[in-house]
Order: C-alpha cells, then sequence, then structure tokens
C-alpha cells in the first residue's frame, strides 16, 4: 500500500497537483526510513526519465552536466539531515521545485530544435500561373489580394505565403490589389526591380522583350527598390505618381500620372497616347495573339492615339488604317501592315 501510495504522491508532487491533505501526508513521512527510500527511488525514476527526454532531443552537453550536478549534490543533504524532518522536507520540496524547474526548462529547449525543423520542413510550392497570349487571368490569393494578369504574362505564387513576407514573382504585366497586413509586406519581384506594399492597388509592367519596366500607383504607396549594374535605389512612389526604369541604360524617371491610362486594359480598354507604333504592335501581338509584319520601316516613324474599347482587332486595324494612311492584310493569325 505504501509503495503505491508514495509513487502516487511523488507523480502528484511533480506534477504539481497535490491538495492540502496530499501534502501533509507526503511531509509527515519524511521520518520514516521506508518513505526515505521510497522518494529517493522514485525520485531517481523521474529525474531519469527527464534526462533520457533531453538526451532524445539533444540538448546541449552543458545543461545535462548541471542538471546531473543538482542530483550529485542535493541528495547526500537530504540523507545527512533526517534528524530534522521538518526543515528537510522543505529541502526535499525545495529539491524536487529545482528538479520541476530544471523539466520545464529541458522541455522549453528541446522544443526549439523540434521547431526549427518543423519550419526548414515546410518547403513552399511554388504555382505557376499565365496568361497566354490573347487571354487574361483573375486571381484571388489567399490573404485576401486580388491580381489581374495581363496577356503574355506569368506569375510564380508560392502554395502558402510564409509568417515574414508574401513574396512572388512576375514576369509581364499585371494589376494588384493587395490586401492590408502590416506584419507581413507583400512583395513583388521582376528583373532589376522589386516592389514592396502593406496594402495598396497598383500597375507593375516588366515585360522580357521591353527596356523599360513601369510602376503605377492607384492608392496608396509602393516602395519601388531598383537595380542595375550593381547600383541601388529606392523610389517612394503615392497616388498618381510612376516610375519608368530602363534596364539597359539605367536611367530613372518618374511623374505624376492619371492611373487610369496604365490601369485601364483591366476594364478591356486599349488606350494609345502618343504611343510609338513599335509598342503599339507588341500590344496588339499580345492582346489578340497575331504576328504583326511591318513591311515599310517608315510606318515605325509614327505615334497613335486612340483608345478602343473591348473592339475586335479587325476594328483596331481599321483605325490604324485611317489614322496612319496605311493598309493591312490578315491572314490567319498573321497580320501584315504596308
Amino acid at each position: 500500500m505504501r509503495e503505491r501510495d508514495s509513487k502516487y504522491l511523488i507523480k502528484k508532487l511533480i506534477e504539481n497537483k497535490l491538495t492540502s491533505d496530499e501534502l501533509d501526508d507526503f511531509l509527515e513521512r519524511f521520518g520514516d526510513e521506508d518513505a526515505e527510500e521510497d522518494y529517493t527511488g522514485y525520485l531517481k525514476v523521474f529525474f531519469d526519465d527527464i534526462i533520457e527526454e533531453a538526451v532524445s532531443n539533444q540538448i546541449d552537453s552543458k545543461i545535462l552536466q548541471e542538471a546531473s550536478e543538482i542530483t550529485k549534490e542535493k541528495q547526500p543533504v537530504i540523507r545527512k539531515l533526517w534528524s530534522r524532518p521538518w526543515i528537510n522536507a522543505y529541502r526535499w520540496a525545495a529539491a524536487i521545485a529545482l528538479l520541476l524547474s530544471s523539466y520545464y526548462f529541458f522541455r522549453f529547449m528541446s522544443e526549439e530544435p523540434i521547431l526549427q525543423k518543423q519550419v526548414i520542413a515546410e518547403v513552399p510550392v511554388f504555382i505557376e500561373k499565365e496568361a497566354s497570349p490573347g487571354s487574361k487571368l483573375r486571381l484571388n490569393l489567399n490573404d485576401g489580394s486580388f491580381i489581374h494578369l495581363n496577356s503574355a504574362s506569368k506569375l510564380t505564387i508560392p502554395n502558402k505565403f510564409n509568417i515574414w513576407e508574401r513574396h512572388i514573382d512576375l514576369v509581364g504585366e499585371a494589376y494588384f490589389r493587395v490586401a492590408r497586413d502590416e506584419s507581413r509586406p507583400f512583395i513583388i519581384a521582376t528583373k532589376n526591380l522589386i516592389v514592396e506594399v502593406l496594402g495598396t492597388s497598383f500597375n507593375v509592367r516588366a515585360y522580357e522583350d521591353e527596356e523599360d519596366i513601369s510602376v503605377t500607383v492607384e492608392t496608396g504607396k509602393v516602395l519601388v527598390k531598383l537595380s542595375n549594374n550593381d547600383i541601388q535605389s529606392s523610389v517612394l512612389l503615392v497616388k498618381g505618381q510612376k516610375v519608368v526604369f530602363n534596364h539597359i541604360t539605367g536611367k530613372i524617371r518618374e511623374c505624376e500620372i492619371d492611373p487610369y491610362n496604365d490601369i485601364c486594359w483591366t476594364k478591356g480598354i486599349l488606350k494609345f497616347n502618343k504611343t510609338r507604333l513599335a509598342e503599339v504592335e507588341r500590344v496588339l501581338e499580345r492582346w489578340y495573339n497575331v504576328n504583326i509584319e511591318v513591311t515599310d520601316s517608315a510606318i515605325y516613324s509614327n505615334k497613335l492615339n486612340g483608345e478602343h474599347h473591348n473592339k475586335s482587332l479587325k476594328s483596331v486595324l481599321e483605325s490604324l488604317k485611317f489614322a496612319l494612311k496605311i493598309d493591312y492584310e490578315m491572314k490567319g493569325n498573321h497580320v501584315q501592315l504596308k
């Protein structure tokens, strides 16, 4: 009966679940030699379990050495002073409390490498979202953000954002409406340019076949970080501002702009404002998934103005014919301007 009771009391004490009556019973047993043996034995078992758990979780050897010293120092003192049971009872309680503190310290330390292993194990899966020429794509992300991807553009997105940042890669053009999260900045990486925001709406244009990379802010603030030939700089943009970075020359140009001019494509609107024909050509090829051939290089000297709302390719070509005094010919997905 005593064997079961002693083990029970030690267990309840270590778990900090002793009632006042059980504590009195526990203290009264210190004058009994059998109780001394029981308590010493069971305490050793519990402490050995703690050490074993610490070793299994790769706890620092210095900590284990200190824990071992506790047992070496405490047990002899307790054994020598049994003639003063009440004082020694409190020494026992203090020793067990120390062991209990060590136990929780070991548990805390042992959980840290486990957490690190979990973080390392959770490798994100990257997903590519692509809008092929002639199409566009709308995406709602798991953080509440919205992305409208323009034709011939691609995003690389993790299946789940981490706890530090929301990072994606962009090739092409996209409009972003980012859900605000001050603890996790939203970062868009393109070639030579990184855009960082907390929550705002803006447009990024970064096609690989164009020299210029641009960012236009519709609402809020946007931090744009630029790099070229090991030279880095940053620009903070607010509503109605635009930055254009030429990754060939390294030149940066800032200007005030009506955001509508750069974002109207999301509504199916083609808008040209003194736009060089070479750029018009690229836009039409992406927008309608066609190949355009210009037979007369003199045509490239023209610039185009106009706005086309969800118009067919033929309607746009008719406008070009009238505005530039040129002709065109369509065969399948091939267009010839002459």
